[in-house]
């Protein structure tokens, strides 16, 4: 369905007030140009609200106010190519993990094939994947509530420092909280004091309990 708006009366006498100057087939040119660029804005964003994102929310705005092309949505089965790079990217940087494309493609094919394990946003800036978090959705016992487990969040190593970290992380936890959701987990190297103040800025706090793993299959050994 194409989308349409219409520019307001007082933005639409301002445009023609501004362009009278060029004659009138060069002003009605530039409303109809304006008018299709907004037109494609509108239908960019009702691809996203079904998803149940939008594009732009108060707190992720404030977030990457020095990246204001970059796009969060929900990754679909297509940008899988996209995002294992990124992957292979973090897990380049943890001791206990090794990247190995075949087995990030499966991981993140078996997430997009099932809503009900979790979700994977993506942030997007002009068509090209930078960024990234995994989220998979569990019970509490302890909680008799729904939880959530961070399993991965990265960003291009080339586009850090411009708050596109802090914005998938906000739209992360605010996706926890529409499915009620009572907690999110997340596990950091030891030796990575960066990632963990940058948890900590969230709300993250270290908890008392340490993680022990049983590796079943060899191929999840590091």
């Amino acid at each position: 369905m194409k989308a349409t708006i219409e520019i307001p009366d007082d933005l639409y006498r301002k445009i023609q007030a501004k362009s009278g100057a060029l004659g009138k087939p060069l002003q009605e040119l530039t409303i109809n140009l304006l008018e299709q660029w907004l037109s494609e804005k509108e239908k960019r964003f009702q691809e996203l609200v079904p998803a149940g994102l939008d594009s732009r929310l108060p707190a992720v705005d404030e977030a990457i106010q020095a990246a204001p092309s970059v796009i969060l949505r929900r990754a679909r089965s297509e940008d899988v190519p996209a995002l294992v790079p990124l992957l292979q990217s973090l897990f380049s940087q943890e001791e206990e993990f090794a990247p190995n494309g075949a087995l990030q493609e499966r991981g993140l094919r078996a997430i997009l094939s099932d809503p009900r394990l979790g979700d994977v946003l993506l942030a997007e800036e002009d068509g090209r994947a930078i960024g990234m978090v995994s989220l998979l959705y569990t019970v509490s016992t302890a909680l008799g509530a729904p939880v959530a487990i961070l399993e991965d969040m990265v960003v291009d190593p080339s586009r850090r420092g411009a708050g596109i970290g802090s914005a998938i992380l906000a739209r992360a936890l605010r996706l926890c909280r529409e499915r009620g959701c009572a907690r999110v987990t997340l596990l950091t190297d030891a030796r990575n004091t960066g990632a963990q103040r940058f948890y900590e800025k969230s709300g993250f706090a270290q908890s008392v309990m340490i993680p022990l793993r049983l590796i079943l299959r060899e191929e999840a050994r590091p």
